[in-house]
Order: structure tokens, then sequence, then C-alpha cells
């Protein structure tokens, strides 16, 4: 979990901002113009002790397609389609295209916080997301009475209404020796339908038989306590500790319908039941042993829980299964030594062992559209073992870092693409426990204000050989990459500010070959469901035009990159924006 602070406002203040995108997507059969369009605003103000903060923002967009359909063959009677091969390298028609998003969001968020005394705050943060998604399809192949369609465009058509609460409560003190906090979360599934058409296109278009998927009910809750100590001026030690629990739960039960459009709920034809819960408490203390060099120590034990997980299909036929009970209590030590020869430069070796446990998703959670994932309910917990020795330089103009890291994790947790056990055959994906993997590597990243007079330059190249190393389930993946990582990511951002009212940004990022499976079989990258490597730049300008208006233009995938993760990703898109601040 990661808990992140905003600024409060000190008195009234807020802004409007509408902004629009547009993205012009080729590719196959399809050739269009999406557009998107953005408008919000925020509102702050102080009343004494009372700080309320309040925000709303509201996004209509159109992207590009998800999924692509494919064969092995030209449906019989058809033309049209395009020939390629997929990841496997394996010759394919593409028939057509599916997942065309037509989103409308909102988002809410309200925000007060009360400070209580001098040293004691507290603070509430609520937030409400709205979703509406329309989806449809896009045919390249035809007969004699036009477009035509297979089942398998069927997935792709979808409505989905969602209505998500997240709320969070939280209380902080800070003194001279003792600072303290303690966080509650909760975000809720409060309505999360999915309508899909079991019938053919086009006349499924217009009604007909479906399913109705629900997820209302899916949700989490989490609470933090935490507190640091002092042990004098110098902090010669500083102890911290605290406490963490959780509780995950996943409610994804599919109903069939008359009428996948506006039909009432049928009979249940999948279910996907289960929750996790965690406990945990821990300690550190960096101890300072010399003023140049300090030592931290610190372990962290936990309870895990995985229960009531329960899985049915109709279709193929899987009667209710009660998922076994799994549970863990494990203890993750870490330290640390640091060494500071001057007030600028940290050199800082770090070991650590850590335990990731199996998510409700992962374990119970089954998905059949857009794109298909099948759960593991004997999912272990994975152990990593890792160092790290790092040599970091903070000045006035900012930072450097060059690390070298390794981790090696036994039974890990590895999410991939691959074939599905179903008929008809799916590509979607699962998890599973590889016995051993293996990551090492080095990095550097960078922060420079004022590297040139009004230029800031940011970024970061990371190297990593990240392999299989035992996998008695697959042999051939032993020595392949991991899924997703490539051996190459880099990362630049440039900043010019020729004056103090514009800003002109240029940014790009690289990612090498990349793999979908852990055998790496799918040689092919840059095709449907292919993990390929890719360079994108982005561009924007930005100008104050007075001392309340500013506007910003951007151009993003500058050379119109296309490449594959899984998905087709967006293609060259144009922005424009304005805000108005008081």
């Amino acid at each position: 979990m990661v808990n992140i602070a905003t600024r409060l406002p000190d008195g009234l203040e807020g802004s409007m901002t509408a902004g629009t995108t547009v993205q012009k997507f080729g590719q196959y059969g399809t050739d269009r113009t999406l557009p998107a369009y953005q408008i919000g605003g925020k509102i702050g103000d102080r009343f004494g002790p009372l700080a309320l903060f309040a925000s709303i923002d509201h996004v209509t967009s159109d992207g590009q397609p998800l999924t692509y359909v494919t064969a092995a063959t030209q449906p019989a009677g058809t033309t049209g389609g395009y020939a390629d091969v997929n990841r496997t390298n394996m010759p394919i028609r593409v028939l057509g295209a599916s997942g065309f998003e037509h989103q409308r969001q909102d988002r809410i968020k309200l925000k007060a916080a009360l400070d209580i005394t001098p040293g004691v705050r507290l603070t509430y943060v609520g937030a409400l997301f709205l979703n509406r998604t329309d989806s449809t399809a896009e045919s390249y192949i035809s007969n004699a009475g036009g477009k035509t369609y297979t089942s398998a465009f069927s997935s792709g058509v979808y409505h989905a209404d969602q209505r998500h609460w997240s709320h969070s409560l939280s209380a902080s003190g800070s003194g001279n020796r003792f600072d303290w906090q303690v966080i509650g979360t909760l975000y809720d599934f409060d309505r999360d339908v999915q309508r899909i058409p079991a019938g053919t296109l086009p006349a499924a278009q217009n009604g007909g038989p479906g399913t109705i998927t629900r997820l209302d009910g899916t949700g989490w809750k989490t609470i933090d306590a935490k507190g640091m100590w002092r042990s004098d001026g110098d902090a010669t030690h500083i102890i911290s500790f605290g406490a963490h629990a959780d509780w995950f739960a996943i409610d994804s039960n599919r109903f069939a319908t008359t009428d996948w459009i506006d039909g009432g709920q049928g009979a249940l034809n999948l279910q996907s039941e289960g929750k996790t819960r965690t406990a945990a408490f821990w300690v550190q203390d960096a101890w300072k042993l010399l003023p140049a060099v300090t030592l931290t120590l610190g372990g962290r034990y936990e309870w895990w829980k995985a229960y009531d997980g329960v899985n049915f299909s109709l279709s193929p036929s899987i009667p209710i299964v009660r998922q076994p009970l799994l549970s863990a209590a494990r203890f993750s030590p870490k330290a640390s030594l640091a060494w500071n020869p001057d007030a600028d430069w940290t050199v800082r070796f770090s070991f650590g062992q850590a335990y990731r446990f199996p998510t409700a998703g992962e374990l119970y959670q089954i998905v059949t559209t857009p794109v298909a994932a099948v759960p593991n309910p004997n999912l272990k917990p994975e152990n990593a073992l890792s160092e790290e020795l790092a040599v970091e330089r903070h000045d006035e103009h900012g930072s450097i870092r060059l690390s070298f890291f390794n981790e090696s994790i036994r039974d890990a947790l590895i999410s991939q693409t691959g074939p599905l056990p179903v008929v008809p055959a799916l590509v979607g994906t699962f998890v599973q426990n590889v016995d051993r993997t293996r990551a090492r590597g080095v990095e550097f990243t960078f922060q420079r204000a004022d590297i040139l007079p009004r230029v800031d330059l940011s970024g970061s190249v990371t190297y990593a050989d990240a392999t299989t190393r035992r996998d008695a389930a697959l042999p051939a993946a032993v020595g392949k990459l991991q899924p997703s990582v490539p051996h190459w990511k880099a990362s630049l951002v440039a900043i010019w500010r020729p004056t103090d009212q514009i800003a002109l940004t240029a940014a790009g990022r690289h990612a090498g070959r990349m793999y979908g499976s852990l055998d790496n079989t799918d040689v092919i990258g840059n095709t449907f469901q292919g993990f390929a490597g890719y360079t994108v730049i982005d561009m924007r300008a930005s100008f104050r035009v007075t001392s309340r208006w500013s506007i910003g233009l951007g151009l993003d995938n500058v050379g119109n990159e296309k490449y594959f993760l899984f998905h087709p990703f967006p293609q060259r898109s144009f922005s424009a924006d304005a805000t108005y601040m008081f």
C-alpha cells in the first residue's frame, strides 16, 4: 500500500480545466479518429483549523481496439481480412477488431483536515468513481450479404456500468521525539455490472440472449498504525514500528439473460468468490554507529489467510467447488548499512527478505471478456531474497543514483499469457508458481535542475537479466526471460523554460523486446497478443498567458510507433488544454 499525501489549502483557491485529445489510429482495416474530452475543477479553503478541498472531473473518450479477431483460415464464403502471423509465428487471418470502448467517467473527491491541536491532525478523504462503457466491434470481412461476423466478435461487444466508493480516515501527530499515524481505508464496488451478448453480430447488436456479470460486493479494507521515536537530538536511534491489517474480497457472478442490453438476470452460470486477509507487525531501528555510518535493522511478521473460495461453471460443466483454505505465517528480516562520506554522498548496501501472498483475484477470479483469465486456488506465497548496492548524490541541483541489484525468488508468482485449457482455444492470462527465478542488473537514475541555464533533465536507464532458474512444470522455461521484463528500459525528460511563462517538455521512453510466456515461445512481438519493444517520444508546450490563465499543447507518440503489449497501444495523438486559476 502507498500512502500519498496531498497539499491542503491555506485560503480560498481553485481552478477549472478543460482539454481534449485526438488520436489518429490506423492498423489493418481500422482507420479512425478517436477523440477524448475532459473537464474538471477543484476548490479549497481553510476555516481556522479546518481545511476543505473538493474536486470533480469528467472524461468522455473513444479508444483504440483492445483486441483483434483472428482465425487460422479465412471463413468459408467470405472475402477481406488480412494475412499475418501470430505471436508463435503461425499464419493467421485478421478478421476484424473489437473492444472499441466509448467511456464516460466521472471522479468526485472530497478531503477535509482538522487540526485538533498544533501537533495532531484528523483527515478524511472520500471519492466516487462512475464509469459507463459501451464497446463495439468492426469486421474486415464480407459475404454476399455485406459485412459478416464470426462468434468470436461477440466477446468484444459489451456494456459496463460501475459505481465505486473509496474512503480514508487518518489521525496523525508529531512532536520533538515521537511521530505517529493511524489510517484506515475502504474501497467498495457498490455497483459493477457488465452485459455481453451470446449471439452472433450484427443481429446481437439489437439485443437477444447474453450474460450479466456482477462484481457488486468486491472490495477491500485496510488499517495501518505506525510510530517513529528519536532517541535524542542527534537521532542516534530512530525506532519505527507499526501494525497492518487488510481484508480483500472478490465477488464475481455471471448470470444468463434473455436480453443482454436491458434484460433481467436469470440463472447463475459462472461464480468466482473468495477472500483473503493479512495481519502484520513490523519494527526497525536506524542506529547511527558513527556520525557518517548508519545501520538499519528491521523485521516484519505476517499472518495470511485465504478462505471462502467458491467456483462454479455451467459450461464447461464444473460443479460448485469449495476451494481449500490456505494460510501462512512468515517473518521478513531486512538490514542496510549506509555511509555518508560527506553531506552530498551516500553509499548504501541493503538486504531483505520479503513474501508476496496471492491475491483474491489470482486465487479465485474467472474472467471471460475482454481478455480471458483463469485463477489458481492452490498458489503458494513467493519468497524473495534481495540485495542492492547503491551510490547516491543529493545537492541543490537534484540527485543521481547508481544501483546494482540482485533478487532471487522461490515459488515466484508469475503472471503470463498463453493458451488456456478451454474450447474453443483462447489465449489469456494466468498466474502460477515458478520454482525459482533470478533478476540481477544495474540501474542509473538522475534528476538535475538547471543542468544548462533554464534546462532541467531527468531520466533512468535499467539493465536487468531476469530469468527462470528452475521450473519442474515447464523445463523449457529455464534460462528464458521472465514475462514482461525486458533486458533494457530507459526514460528521459527534458524541460526548457525560455521564459518564466513558457515550459517546453520532451519525454522519451524505451523498452526492449519482451515475452508473454515463460518459455519465450511467443517469438513475434509486433502482433496482437505479442510483447514488442518500443521507443516513444512525447512533447508538450505549456504557456502561462496571465496570472490566472494557462494553456498547454501536446503531441504524444510523435513518431507514431505502432506496438503491442498484448493489446495494441495508442498511436500518435494531439492534446490541448486550458486552465483558469482563482
